[in-house]
């Protein structure tokens, strides 16, 4: 007997593109982000360029 798996066309995020799409259509982030602060202190943040 021979088994083989070569798995297809999987992704391990496939979860994330559909909360993505759920999301752009919803705005969900957009209005949990108006409604949470960030107490940390402007001045301590290290923050890298987004490329």
């Amino acid at each position: 007997m021979t088994a083989e798996f070569t798995g297809g066309d999987l992704t391990s995020n496939a979860g994330l593109l559909l909360l993505r799409k759920c999301d752009r259509r919803l705005g969900l982030a957009r209005s949990v982000a108006g409604v949470v602060y960030d107490l940390r202190d402007p001045a301590e943040l290290n923050r890298a360029p987004n490329n």
